[in-house]
């Protein structure tokens, strides 16, 4: 009607703002699907009807940016040499775990995605942070921001530029999706990076904590808290919502055959031979990881392949309870406490806060990330490092591809004495490699899709 109004008078403004407000409507309703298209067709529309650019302007209103930085008073992610600790996970999932924090004591309902408990001796000193430990605002950090752009379907950061110093608040953006690097005054404390959202008319405020560069493990990335866009039909789930996670470190690599390795020699080391025999990597096709003196050895070739066993490698063909057991000794080795990813920690470290796909762009390409599609010669298994380009925004690779890993939770109701896994995989089909994808099997099972990849929350578990 708007059309056939516009035939007879041209300059009717009621039709063409009538017609520009569908056009606005359905260009807003194609950007939140993704279609491309659509976008294209309906800002196409805008531009011939919208003879006055005021619907043009509503559509490309800028945001804002507001930044806050923190450090906390207390040194409860410190180190702890602890002689004899000992860390030990229940075999079954029944606490609560809701927005990035173990809830002891609530109760659990259907499709709810509880972790287990742990126990820890000694109990003091604890580790993590509590609703009890303060902070304190730094004023002067440096920010620096870039803008996601894309190119050959990988999303990639353009220059960075000076944003100015916290408390950052009100400075204007274009839409799209950003990245930003607060550095503090102080050098003690470690760079955070966080991704972010310029939505029109809206404004992204971030708290971000920075931590001691002696609190972050080598090879973790930090993942500041706040909300995320979860599942979505591309992305591999249920429909789309926002969830909130808390601030958590996660590695930036898998564990590799080599680091597992350290773990059964040192069961073996402490009298536990037969244990330790039990916790090797099983395969299907035979053995070819054993355990000889005390000490593991690679025999063969990784079965369908070609690839001979290296330390550099995914370790594969795990339970759930070998990866918890090797979890917990890494935790009481290194002096903190460590974890399994819970399945929302994941996808928060994959997807980073824009709703992509995969971490790199929202586009598979089999040479970025390493499923069954990747070489046309058949399967190989590669060293942890060899697709760089699969990186999330917080620098976290290998989450779309190489080896999946068994998360910490289970899924309250029916499927409650499973496990979930989450990731892309070296011998999977690529539409696991969605961040939203997620897969349930018993703990008790292996499967050479899966190994180990750790996490260390900051709140105490």
């Amino acid at each position: 009607e708007f059309g056939h109004a516009l035939a007879v008078d041209r300059g009717a403004e009621e039709a063409s703002d009538g017609l520009c407000e569908l056009s606005m409507d359905r260009y807003i309703e194609a950007e939140a699907a993704k279609d491309r298209e659509g976008m294209l067709l309906n800002r196409r529309a805008l531009e011939v009807h919208d003879l006055r650019g005021v619907f043009r302007a509503r559509l490309d209103a800028t945001g804002t940016l507001s930044v806050r930085a923190f450090s906390w008073d207390c040194h409860c992610l410190d180190h702890l040499n602890v002689p004899g600790r000992r860390i030990e996970f229940a075999a079954e999932a029944k606490v609560l775990w809701h927005e990035g924090r173990t809830r002891r004591g609530e109760p659990l309902v259907d499709w709810s995605e509880p972790v287990p408990d742990v126990r820890i001796e000694p109990a003091e000193p604890a580790f993590g942070h509590t609703d009890a430990c303060r902070r304190t605002e730094i004023r002067g950090a440096k920010v620096r921001i870039s803008r996601f752009v894309e190119r050959e379907h990988l999303l990639v950061e353009d220059d960075p530029r000076d944003a100015g110093v916290t408390p950052l608040a009100g400075l204007a953006l274009p839409q799209g999706s950003w990245i930003a690097t607060v550095e503090s005054p102080d050098a003690s404390f470690a760079p955070a990076r966080f991704p972010f959202v310029i939505r029109r008319g809206e404004t992204w405020a971030q708290d971000i904590n920075l931590y001691p560069r002696t609190q972050v493990p080598a090879g973790f990335a930090l993942v500041p808290g706040g909300p995320f866009t979860h599942a979505g039909h591309e992305g591999g789930g249920r429909d789309e919502e926002t969830r909130v996670v808390c601030d958590f470190f996660i590695a930036e690599r898998p564990v590799t055959i080599g680091e597992y390795a350290e773990f059964v020699e040192a069961v073996a080391a402490a009298g536990r031979e037969d244990e330790a025999r039990s916790r090797l990597p099983r395969e299907s096709a035979g053995t070819s990881i054993v355990l000889e003196g005390g000490r593991v050895v690679f025999k063969g070739i990784v079965a369908g392949t070609k690839d001979p066993w290296t330390p550099d490698l995914p370790v594969i063909n795990l339970t759930w309870h070998d990866a918890i057991a090797y979890v917990s000794w890494r935790g009481a080795r290194d002096g903190r406490l460590f974890t399994l990813p819970q399945q929302f920690e994941f996808e928060k470290a994959a997807r980073g806060v824009d709703g992509r796909v995969f971490p790199y762009g929202d586009r598979y390409d089999g040479t970025y990330s390493h499923t069954n599609s990747s070489f046309a010669a058949g399967l190989r298994l590669v060293p942890v490092d060899a697709f760089p380009k699969d990186v999330s925004p917080y620098g976290v690779r290998g989450l779309s591809g190489c080896a999946a890993t068994w998360c910490q939770n289970s899924i309250a109701g029916t499927f409650a004495g499973m496990r979930e896994w989450k990731g892309g995989s070296w011998s999977d089909v690529w539409h696991h490699a969605r961040s939203a994808s997620r897969l349930i099997a018993n703990p008790a099972s292996t499967s050479r899709q899966v190994g180990i990849r750790l996490v260390m929350p900051v709140f105490r578990y």
